[in-house]
């Protein structure tokens, strides 16, 4: 992906010198970066240097100082065509028709609310392009206050059509939400799937209030196998080992969700069930009975309704209570076939049963990641670290699980999948292969001869098998006052296990960690559809905070698997993106606008890309997403979790302002490996990328034969290799070509 980033950087460059400088100017300019392509042998740092000095060298002309632009002064006459500082690197203004004029009264669209405010009133309309705050409001933008005065806001030209409207106007049928392809949630073009809350919870009470038991129409019975009927609670005679010989009192929750309620069936989404699982346990099951928001009780009508978070947003998806049953050896259809609750409860079942519904089918929840599914439980974002990563610290891992456990954060584990360990193997030591497992606790304990020995509390809601080896059930190493101090005897008959640390190592192969925070951090998300190959990335966001706070940053897409689903089916998505985004900042009043980079979304093919980071008053933050794919638009949201409010506003930068970005990005990480982890190069140029004239790359990957350490290089068309990290050996064999054509390596 950096080459893509380079050859824009410099195609950008090109484009902005031809604007501003002379032939002989441009010519000399090119000159200097082929002459620094060509020096540039086996250093390291070089490569990035040269797209910053590309950028540096296109920005020759000092950067005037914030506080010399007037508020009111069109942007033409205050530097606007001398070199810009990054904050004004936006689009220029759209020339849209605008009919509205002050005091005009209004009605404002509120995403918030999914519904239209209708005391606004039109208080100023922009004149010219002018620069407020370090935020470019366009020419003829309107502000509106609305909401009884406690809010206002700019609207900018093109959104006007679809975000105010004028008192007696007819909302046409077909009006474009503010998310381009995925309407927010009630917006005036979002369908029945994608409703308010509120509208979906009247239904549900509407529902409940018919007569007979509801049938799902959109989510009907699908005989097939050995599963030949859905059946009722009232229909079940088998469950949880034991013959139901009368009607059992079935009920949605017992109590308080337990971790051990949660047994799987016959389908392989243990994934999902283990986090499910070990959302049971966390703050007494709270998260759990949020799913299934204001119900508590065994609904007579069949019909529940449960929350999900899906592409970024919380989705309500109703469902009836005909699951899924194989029969019982005697020809009835009385056993469930998948997922159960024990205790005679229902709310596992009706969960499993939601979530495939938003992906078409049960067959499409077979095999996950915990990632995603507690991202989609949670709404909160997630991170999974590898334990066969080059730059893996056992160290470090333990004292991120210690500081998670501490944090209170949801934490699952998996076992390897057969590339380090044999599946025989890991089913010989009582695990399962493939397997995720509950991760509920960690200890640093002294056992009977002093020493200190770490070990693991984990369940497994797949429980017919269990830890065979070191601290086992049976194990010797076990004293009745260490049981009686971890609450083993306690633990163990609820089905979980204790394992050492360096046994963990070896059989595990990756730890999730959900960074569940509490009820009063702040939440802020927007639509932020994913460019495809038609349009250069040019949209963003500015975020600026009053206090310091901490905050998490994630860009959401639609699943792999619910893309297929009745959510997103009529949208006809590709695969999913490889997406990732960047967030630098830049000094409020500094006259020397140097953005730096503050956090980085990993660009990779997931469903939600995160980054933690710190925000500062005093300072300007710009967050845009790295999403240089070929095919249509893909729809997504920026969700901000914050300690303390933080204000976004939505910008379009220009290719300068997307150049600059992806230089500090490049910059700042040339020294992180991490930074490059994955696939992150490109199987296509994007159709709105032109190859510069200076120079032409690709990337080309292979591993050193020496240290067995990944390296990675730019090939340019003089034939030099621009090595990114230290090559050492390499063997032909061994190189691994990514885009385009090599002949020699050498």
């Amino acid at each position: 992906m950096q080459s893509v980033a380079t050859r824009l950087a410099i195609e950008s460059v090109d484009l902005h010198l031809q604007a501003r400088l002379s032939g002989s100017q441009q010519e000399q300019i090119w000159s200097n970066a082929a002459d620094t392509v060509k020096g540039i042998g086996g250093v390291a740092e070089s490569s990035f240097a040269l797209l910053s000095q590309l950028v540096e060298d296109a920005m020759v002309e000092p950067t005037p100082p914030r506080d010399t632009l007037p508020r009111e002064k069109p942007l033409e006459h205050a530097g606007y065509q001398q070199a810009p500082d990054f904050n004004s690197l936006i689009l220029p203004a759209a020339k849209l028709p605008n009919t509205l004029s002050e005091g005009d009264k209004v009605h404002v669209w509120s995403k918030s609310k999914g519904t239209w405010i209708e005391d606004g009133f039109v208080q100023e309309v922009s004149k010219y392009d002018v620069q407020i705050l370090g935020d470019v409001v366009m020419k003829g933008s309107v502000y509106v206050v609305f909401d009884a005065g406690s809010k206002s806001k700019w609207v900018r030209p093109r959104d006007i059509g679809h975000l105010l409207r004028t008192p007696g106007a007819v909302v046409q049928a077909d009006c474009a939400s503010p998310s381009k392809s995925a309407p927010e949630e009630g917006s005036p073009s979002a369908g029945a799937h994608a409703a308010t809350p509120d509208s979906r919870m009247a239904e549900l009470h509407a529902l409940r209030a018919q007569r007979g038991q509801f049938k799902d129409e959109q989510f009907p019975p699908t005989p097939s196998g050995r599963i030949q009927k859905w059946c009722r609670p009232h229909e079940i005679g088998v469950h949880d080992g034991r013959v139901l010989w009368r009607r059992e009192d079935w009920q949605l929750f017992r109590g308080e969700p337990r971790a051990d309620d949660v047994q799987q069936g016959e389908l392989g989404d243990c994934w999902f069930l283990s986090s499910l699982a070990a959302m049971a346990e966390f703050q007494n099951g709270k998260l759990v009975q949020r799913l299934l928001p204001d119900q508590q009780n065994f609904s007579p009508a069949g019909v529940y309704l449960v929350r999900l978070w899906l592409s970024g947003r919380w989705r309500d998806i109703i469902v009836d209570d005909q699951l899924p049953c194989v029969g019982n050896g005697v020809g009835t259809y009385r056993q469930l076939a998948y997922c159960s609750t024990r205790r005679c409860q229902l709310w596992a079942s009706i969960i499993e049963k939601a979530f495939a519904k938003a992906c078409g089918s049960y067959e499409a929840l077979v095999g996950g990641e915990a990632e995603e599914a507690l991202s989609v439980l949670t709404g909160w974002p997630c991170e999974t670290i590898q334990f066969d990563r080059e730059d893996f610290d056992s160290s470090i891992l333990w004292a991120t699980m210690c500081t998670s456990r501490d944090a209170r954060f949801l934490m699952t584990v998996s076992t390897s999948s057969g590339k380090s360990r044999s599946d025989e193997d890991i089913r010989a030591v009582g695990l399962v292969p493939n397997h995720a497992y509950s991760l509920i606790d960690v200890l640093d304990v002294l056992d009977a001869g002093g020493d200190r020995v770490r070990l693991l509390k984990i369940r497994n809601p797949h429980a017919q098998d269990k830890w065979r080896g070191n601290w086992s059930e049976s194990s010797r190493l076990w004293t009745p006052e260490l049981r009686q101090r971890v609450g083993a005897a306690k633990a163990m008959e609820a089905g979980m296990f204790f394992m050492g640390y360096g046994d963990f190592l070896k059989w595990f192969e990756r730890c999730t960690i959900c960074k569940v925070q509490g009820d009063g951090w702040h939440k802020v998300r927007m639509p932020t559809p994913l460019p495809g190959n038609s349009a250069a990335p040019n949209q963003g966001w500015m975020l600026s905070v009053s206090e310091m706070t901490e905050c998490c940053l994630a860009i959401a897409q639609p699943q792999d698997r619910a893309r297929s689903g009745p959510l997103f089916q009529d949208l006809k998505l590709g695969p999913i993106q490889h997406a990732g985004f960047v967030l630098v900042s830049v000094e409020e009043g500094a006259q020397q606008q140097k953005p730096l980079s503050v956090a980085v979304g990993h660009p990779r093919s997931r469903p939600v890309v995160s980054a933690d980071c710190w925000l500062k008053p005093g300072f300007l933050y710009y967050l845009l997403p790295l999403s240089l794919m070929e095919g249509p638009e893909v729809p997504a949201v920026l969700s901000c979790f914050s300690r303390k409010a933080v204000q976004i506003r939505e910008h379009s930068f220009s290719n300068m302002g997307v150049v600059t970005s992806w230089a500090t990005f490049v910059r700042f990480s040339a020294h992180r490996p991490d930074n490059f982890h994955g696939a992150m190069h490109l199987p296509q140029i994007p159709s709105w990328f032109t190859p510069p004239k200076a120079t032409a790359a690709w990337w080309l990957a292979w591993r050193r034969t020496t240290a067995r350490a990944t390296s990675r290089w730019i090939w340019t068309s003089s034939s030099r290799a621009v090595s990114l990290r230290s090559p050492g050996a390499v063997a032909a064999q061994k190189i691994g070509l990514v885009q385009g054509k090599l002949r020699s390596y050498r």
